[in-house]
Formats: structure tokens, sequence, C-alpha cells
């Protein structure tokens, strides 16, 4: 019960599940700071029209 049940982390499929869980975790991490830059940049556009009046 107990060797081969400790070799699980070798199969291929769990390693690609653990990549792709990963991935998800980065492009979640880079979507939320693509929308903060975003944000940032719309509200210097809207911040820089303001000045000159």
């Amino acid at each position: 019960m107990g060797c081969t049940q400790s070799k699980i982390e070798n199969e291929e499929i769990v390693t690609r599940c653990k990549e792709r869980k990963q991935f998800m975790k980065d492009a979640v991490t880079a979507r939320n700071a693509f929308a903060a830059a975003h944000s940032a940049y719309a509200m210097s556009l809207k911040n820089t029209g303001r000045g000159p009046q």
C-alpha cells in the first residue's frame, strides 16, 4: 500500500495537471497586473486632460 501510492508524483498526468494549475495562477496574476496598469493609465489620461484648464 505504501510504495505505489508515494510514486504518484512521478506520473505524467499528475505533473501536467500541476503545471496547468501553476499556469492558471500565473495567468490570473498577469491579468490582475494588466488590469491595474490599464486603470492607472486611464486615470493618468483623465488627469492630464484636466490639467490645462
